[in-house]
């Protein structure tokens, strides 16, 4: 019995560590993805490594979590689907996979870019996928044309939305991004690039996920909740998962810019608040200051009344002290 007390007093005191939702060493590849964790609301894993970070999850919880939030949160190394340094030629072949959907060979290679295949099946994947895919094809030979072939119709291009439909836009049309497999832009040349339909739809709808915070996609951000509350302390530095240091003023600048996920954006107050002062003491309300109170109107002096007697005639006066006032005196 004694021992037992003794282990429960020392888990009491035993302090809560961070926990990494990937696994030690490993990273998020898909920050803004929604995960569903038993017993838990859906989040993004952004958020869920924020609880982490936090000492949220028992040490059992936090070796289970890196198989269920592996994929979804891309937390696996680039994987080139066809090989070091070989891409699919032909990205729209459908490909199958024992329990998973049908998927395009393109829509694969960038899932792999992004983290989503686990480092044990990408190493088997070219072997697999080569014949369809066409990883390392032998072109055939061109027989010479008999006679000018017909061109097809050019299809017209499909404008890509980089930041995903119905948002407003580039909110930081300067800032470079790194697309996986391909040369650093700048978000509005990335732009330009999709609205001209230089981007493959399957590529472009994976798009919003990796360029969402980089470009400033999202609405603007008041990061202490109302637009109105300005920061106390915008100087102070605050440490947010998977985001280097920075000052609150700077936090307040990303979110204008469009920089922060709406989602992320409703929770922020209550994580900074204690660092950046979200909601000072205001200072105390004068009270209002009375209006001067005006003098009294005088009452108004009555008139005297008309003495009567002997010698002295009598004066018709008007009654008005009823409505419908009548006069008293007599005729004549």
């Amino acid at each position: 019995g004694d021992d037992d007390d003794d282990d429960d007093d020392d888990d009491d005191d035993e302090p809560k560590y961070p926990c990494d939702i990937c696994g030690e060493d490993m990273e998020i590849g898909l920050p803004n993805q929604i995960v569903d964790i038993p017993g838990q609301p859906a989040m993004t894993c952004a958020e869920l490594q924020m609880l982490g970070d936090n000492g949220a999850f028992s040490p059992s919880t936090c070796r289970r979590l890196p198989s269920l939030v592996n994929s979804a949160c891309g937390c696996n190394p680039p994987c080139s689907v066809c090989g070091e340094d070989e891409t699919v030629d032909y990205p729209d072949a459908i490909i199958e996979f024992p329990g998973q959907p049908r998927i395009t060979c393109g829509d694969l290679q960038s899932n792999g870019y992004m983290g989503r295949i686990p480092e044990g099946q990408c190493e088997r994947l070219p072997a697999i996928i080569d014949e369809i895919c066409g990883c390392d094809p032998t072109p055939p030979p061109t027989p010479p044309p008999t006679k000018p072939p017909t061109p097809a119709p050019t299809p017209a291009p499909v404008p890509c939305n980089i930041c995903g439909e119905d948002m407003e836009g580039v909110g930081i049309p300067g800032a470079i991004v790194e697309i996986p497999g391909q040369d650093p832009i700048s978000c509005e040349d990335l732009d330009s690039l999709g609205m001209d339909g230089g981007i493959a739809p399957g590529v472009c709808a994976l798009l919003p996920g990796l360029i969402n915070e980089v470009c400033g996609c999202n609405p603007p951000c008041p990061v202490c909740g109302d637009e109105d509350i300005s920061l106390a302390n915008p100087d102070a530095i605050i440490s947010l998962p998977g985001q280097d240091d920075m000052t609150c003023a700077e936090l307040e600048e990303s979110g204008l810019n469009g920089a922060i996920p709406e989602g992320q954006c409703e929770r922020l107050p209550m994580f900074i608040d204690s660092v950046c002062g979200c909601n000072p003491t205001p200072p105390p309300t004068r009270p209002p200051t009375q209006p001067p109170t005006p003098p009294p109107t005088p009452a108004p002096t009555p008139t005297a009344p008309t003495p009567t007697g002997k010698g002295v005639a009598p004066v018709c006066v008007p009654s008005y002290g009823k409505k419908g006032g009548s006069y008293s005196g007599k005729k004549g």
